[in-house]
């Protein structure tokens, strides 16, 4: 008897891009057409990533762009950084971006922006990317749900910490930002005599990156019970839920 052994080979798929050289935008996880982005109280600078699928070349490749279907309003609510419909992607490279300052003034609308033929052909498929512009939210943080807290101050208790935050995990800014906060009608401990900021007053600053900032309060010792109730203030370019703007400390002798 004679026995055959056939031995099957398995082809090897090759995924490389054959096709001649286009520009697209470099997409969000997903692969999908629209981002959101968002707004502070103070412009802020964000930036749409292109990439050149194809070969590298050695010299800079132009890049043309337009809008369309946009209701943020151009400059009011948005600007280019740089000259509007121009971008480039460097000599020997495969990326580049188009950069663009929000006004608070933006949050809730929708910037479009679409790629055009330059020195590489736009990709038709991922030539168009729809930006949703959104405040970013804010919002007191301690602990979980608890925004409240009691002290009781000695002549060499410490200072008391509590945080402002960006709660969506996703808005970072490239500059620091600055957020307001006010001490609330009602309050009846005393600036100055009860208490005073060891931050600045009124401000809370979260650094270039960083997702939360520090107030901090250092409190005197009291005779009887008193409250103090800091508001975090309302702007346009973020969003402050009312449930969570409000931060109260009870100050006991």
């Amino acid at each position: 008897m004679v026995l055959l052994t056939m031995a099957f080979g398995c082809k090897k798929e090759d995924y490389t891009y054959k096709g001649p050289s286009v520009i697209e935008f470099s997409n969000p996880p997903g692969n999908v057409n629209t981002r959101t982005i968002y707004t502070a109280n103070a412009p802020v600078v964000d930036s749409a990533l292109i990439q050149l699928i194809g070969a590298q070349v050695s010299t800079e490749t132009k890049i043309g762009w337009d809008t369309t279907t946009t209701t943020a309003v151009l400059p009011t609510d948005v600007q280019p950084v740089g000259t509007y419909g121009q971008a480039s992607i460097p000599a020997n490279s495969s990326h580049g971006k188009i950069a663009f300052t929000l006004q608070p003034t933006a949050a809730g609308k929708k910037l479009v922006l679409v790629l055009k033929d330059g020195d590489v052909k736009a990709s038709v498929n991922a030539k168009t990317m729809t930006f949703n512009v959104t405040a970013v939210p804010v919002d007191w943080f301690l602990t979980g749900t608890t925004l409240t807290k009691t002290v009781k101050p000695t002549a060499t208790t410490g200072n008391d910490t509590i945080r402002v935050r960006i709660t969506a995990a996703a808005a970072r800014f490239k500059q620091a930002v600055t957020f307001d906060y006010t001490i609330k009608a009602g309050s009846t401990a005393v600036e100055g005599t009860d208490f005073t900021f060891v931050t600045p007053k009124g401000k809370a600053t979260i650094p270039a990156g960083g997702g939360d900032a520090v107030v901090v309060v250092k409190f005197n010792p009291v005779t009887a019970s008193k409250k103090l109730d800091l508001l975090l203030s309302s702007a346009p370019g973020i969003s402050v839920p009312a449930a969570r703007n409000t931060f109260s400390f009870t100050v006991n002798p």
